[in-house]
């Protein structure tokens, strides 16, 4: 989860950053919905500034992503015994 909510402010700010001048939107965040739909509104608002920043974070940080997923693929089956 705080990964995604480092993704939203990153892509925040890089939305901002890009729209200098303009309001920066104002979103309700109800803290009664289940966890997954808490920042949908968000998220779906900046859109296409998180596919942006992750695709960046991915091209900028390949060489440590590339071993990690692998790491990740070869040692999941140690998940289902926890």
């Amino acid at each position: 989860m705080k990964f995604y909510a480092l993704l939203l402010t990153l892509s925040a700010v890089h939305a901002a950053v890009n729209t200098a001048g303009d309001d920066f939107p104002l979103f309700e965040i109800n803290l009664d919905l289940p966890p997954r739909q808490r920042f949908k509104q968000v998220a779906t608002h900046f859109r296409s500034d998180i596919i942006t920043t992750v695709d960046t974070l991915m091209e900028e940080f390949s060489d440590l992503v590339k071993p990690a997923l692998a790491f990740f693929d070869m040692t999941s089956w140690v998940w289902r015994f926890t």
